[in-house]
């Protein structure tokens, strides 16, 4: 192609310069212009690294275009989910091993099915044989585990042992009460995990001794190397700060902490331990042996340790933390889940425990490589830092998991789909029957109420022989009334109080017949029925024969509790005859941001008021103090 030349008139009688000339002289300085620009930018980019207000700016500016909206999950109205596809419907078992597998079975698998009392859960995956079977054992194919009606499965890759989240749910659908998360290349030493862990936490066959648990002795300590306790001190496990590595002093000093809330069992392993692939590749030198009579030693509140996913057990008051993390590697994630897990058992009051060597893993497997390990070096450290000094003002349990997720994903230590994630994964959880939150608050009621009450019953969804928990529907538990008054027939009168609702039985002395525990008989003697709403009310013993009859006349109708309530009371006799003791109630639709801000002693109950953690009851006991000091002894 040409382009059209023009001449244009030299009034110097200078020669014209070639063209060739005057675009070798222009490309200098459109080059010099260039370089000008770029210093002067690199310059700014520099000097705005000190500069928090410019950083801030850009930060802010990416968080509006990346922003995270925090899930809102209505949790009254979740459907229940049933077993109607697997072969395994009417199957229950309390004891559960749940491993992922790849390949056929291997010896140690077959050695897990035949510890006695525990059922053998395998989850397949895309690279798992079409044909795997193993006798005595249950297996989820990818097909069977997408019929199992689960939200989580949409999230799940389809070749990663994080599949067993759905195992976990498979489990506690089908009775679970302890679950051992357990790899396919461990052999249980003794062949008895009841020789190694606490199976049980309470009643009878509880152990009643003392922990050892790590102190507060060295400042600033947020996270422990629990292999130096076990007599390794040149070891480290997978998931510790590269940074801690080199403390390897003996622990000095060690606290004692009661065994009821150890509701996460972090077991050792002689052999290959669990170790990062620095140890592995530069440290390694056969197969490493702790001290199996070291006694195991409990993490307090503030301190944090490695947990895994192929030596743990969990108890059910901590299986709403087997969830593993789908957007981050496959070996940083069962490590992000016991850092997440561990931060959220302090707002339950449990803790973690590791135990001395529960299994002896062979090294058959070649170690994976840094690159898989890269992302949990790099923000390990400070994930930990930022837990510790995590705090939320939400009040329920699955709450705070949501909002401590939420919180994760917008500071980059995984993404927005581990936040969708856990929305769906304790969706499933109540969705398959999982009450855990609830248990949590039931030997704490009890112990309060048991102070005035000569007799406690405690109603759940879900029945549990071993907190002495019967079963009813919430929704018409009035249902269930009939029952109660058959039961204690010597009871002068039944009050009915809904967990959400907080009695202040002083205010009621002397003039409603609240006796404290220092006298003979206790319960209320008032012979008048006095009604609120369906929260609180209390039926005299002369009046629960017409109480059973309008019971028995709503017969199948399901006729929500708020409406049955109010209709029975104005059937059993007329508004003017009752007590309005309860007139002065304090009563709200809604759950107020603070529940302490409208707390009174000074009336006879306050709605609504719910506790759904040991540090909440704490916080309810110190504050209804005010009108009963001796409360204190209970904390």
């Amino acid at each position: 192609m040409r382009f059209p030349m023009y001449s244009l008139p030299n009034k110097s009688n200078q020669p014209i310069k070639p063209p060739k000339v005057v675009v070798s002289k222009n490309l200098c300085k459109i080059v010099t212009f260039f370089l000008l620009i770029a210093t002067v930018a690199a310059l700014f980019f520099l000097r705005s690294i000190g500069d928090s207000a410019t950083l801030f700016c850009f930060r802010n500016q990416a968080k509006i275009i990346e922003k995270i909206e925090l899930p809102n999950v209505d949790w009254s109205s979740i459907e229940p989910i049933a077993d109607k596809t697997s072969k395994f419907v009417n199957f229950r078992s309390e004891r559960w091993i749940v491993v992922s597998v790849l390949d056929h079975p291997s010896d140690s698998l077959r050695n897990l099915v035949k510890i006695k009392g525990w059922q053998v859960l395998a989850i397949g995956n895309s690279r798992t044989p079409s044909d795997w079977s193993l006798k005595g054992s249950i297996f989820l194919s990818l097909e069977e585990q997408a019929n199992l009606g689960f939200r989580v499965v949409d999230y799940l890759p389809y070749d990663s042992y994080v599949r067993k989240t759905v195992g976990y749910l498979f489990a506690i659908q089908h009775g679970a009460k302890v679950i051992f998360d357990a790899d396919n290349r461990g052999n249980v030493i003794g062949g008895d995990l009841g020789k190694h862990f606490d199976l049980e936490l309470n009643g009878e066959g509880a152990r009643k001794e003392v922990i050892l648990q790590y102190s507060h002795e060295i400042p600033n300590r947020t996270v422990v190397n629990s292999y130096v306790h076990f007599g390794q001190r040149s070891v480290w496990p997978r998931g510790l700060p590269l940074e801690n590595v080199g403390e390897i002093g003996h622990e000095e000093f060690y606290t004692e902490v009661f065994g009821g809330k150890k509701f996460i069992l972090q077991g050792i392993s002689n052999g290959l331990p669990d170790v990062d692939s620095v140890f592995y590749f530069t440290r390694k030198s056969g197969s490493q042996a702790f001290d199996e009579l070291a006694p195991k030693v409990a993490l307090p509140q503030g301190l944090m340790v490695p947990v895994n996913s192929f030596n743990t057990l969990f108890h059910s008051s901590a299986f709403w933390a087997l969830m593993l993390p789908v957007s981050v590697s496959t070996m940083a994630s069962d490590v992000l889940r016991g850092y997440w897990g561990q931060r959220l058992l302090w707002e339950v009051g449990g803790y973690v425990v590791v135990y001395p060597p529960t299994v002896y893993r062979y090294d058959k497997v070649e170690a994976y490589p840094f690159s898989e390990e890269k992302d949990l070096h790099v923000n390990v450290s400070r994930l930990i830092k930022y837990l510790v000094s995590w705090r939320s003002s939400k009040h329920g349990l699955f709450e705070k998991v949501l909002d401590l997720s939420y919180e994760m994903a917008e500071e980059g230590f995984w993404t927005e789909m581990d936040l969708k994630f856990t929305t769906a994964w304790l969706q499933d959880l109540i969705a398959v029957g999982y009450n855990g939150p609830v248990k949590r608050t039931t030997l704490e009621w009890r112990l309060l109420c048991g102070r005035i009450f000569k007799t406690v019953v405690i109603l759940l969804e879900k029945k549990d022989l071993g907190l002495a928990v019967e079963e009813s529907n919430l929704e018409q538990a009035y249902k269930h009334l009939p029952k109660i008054f058959d039961q204690f027939s010597s009871a002068e009168g039944f009050l009915f109080l809904q967990d959400d609702t907080i009695l202040n039985y002083w205010t009621w002395y002397p003039n409603h017949g609240v006796l404290y525990p220092n006298q003979k008989t206790v319960g209320f003697h008032s012979k008048q029925a006095w009604y609120r709403s369906s929260e609180v009310f209390y039926v005299p013993r002369p009046f629960t024969d017409d109480f059973v009859e309008l019971v028995n006349l709503i017969g199948n109708l399901e006729i929500h509790q708020k409406v049955a309530i109010p209709m029975i009371y104005i059937s059993i006799d007329s508004p003017k005859n009752f007590d309005f003791v309860l007139d002065k109630i304090i009563y709200k639709q809604k759950v107020p941001t603070n529940s302490s801000t409208h707390y009174s002693a000074k009336v006879p109950a306050v709605h609504p008021w719910n506790v759904a953690s040991e540090q909440e009851f704490i916080k309810l006991i110190r504050i209804m103090a005010e009108g009963d000091p001796l409360l204190m002894e209970l904390v």
